[in-house]
């Protein structure tokens, strides 16, 4: 894939024009272009004139001529595809593999364990969303403290009752997988083009 940065337009303009504007910028004939995608987009208005800021996404028709415009734009920059292979053993595991906790990193290592055949056995100490919810609300209005359903424990983790406050600046290629699984999962389409996409705890109750 060729992504195309920084393509800055006035705020009247579509997508149509920064498709082509990421064409002329990387010198990508029409007829390569098998799709084209926002995978950015964000407004810049700290000077005066308030633009959109773009990063279009290209796939080619023949994969492997991606490195062919690499040089044309300071812009542009070629993105492999992650790779989440790994290297299976030669014993058959004994037991059944455990994850501690549902919050987001069990809830991806049960993901990926699932993926590669296993049964993964998920242990969380407090309840399912909607328990954990109430039991939140109660703690609001009472002051009467669940050990075992709050906050901190339960579906989801402890950033699930976070303000929108915790964001990641991290560049890692793992945070596009992150995103198709959400997508997969009903995600808004947005979250794959927003500078800042949230999928909070009010889209996933």
């Amino acid at each position: 894939m060729i992504l195309v940065r920084d393509i800055r337009l006035p705020l009247s303009a579509g997508e149509p024009q920064a498709f082509e504007k990421a064409l002329h910028l990387a010198r990508i004939p029409r007829s390569k272009a098998a799709h084209l995608g926002v995978a950015r987009l964000s407004v810049d208005a700290r000077h005066g004139q308030p633009k959109l800021v773009y990063t279009i996404a290209v796939t080619l028709k023949d994969e492997g001529e991606e490195s062919a415009y690499a040089g044309a734009s300071p812009c542009v920059a070629i993105r492999g595809k992650t790779d989440l292979s790994v290297q299976n053993g030669t014993q058959r595991l004994p037991h059944r593999p455990v994850v501690c906790g549902l919050g987001p990193a069990g809830l991806f290592a049960a993901l990926l364990l699932a993926r590669q055949g296993y049964k993964p056995i998920v242990l969380e100490r407090g309840p399912a969303l909607d328990e954990r919810v109430k039991a939140v609300e109660h703690f609001s209005a009472t002051g009467e403290l669940d050990p075992n359903a709050n906050i901190q424990f339960g579906e989801g983790g402890a950033g699930t009752f976070s303000d929108g406050k915790l964001t990641t600046r991290i560049g890692d290629e793992l945070c596009g997988f992150v995103t198709e699984v959400f997508l997969q999962h009903g995600a808004p389409e947005e979250i794959a083009w927003k500078q800042k996409p949230h999928v909070g705890t009010d889209l996933l109750r």
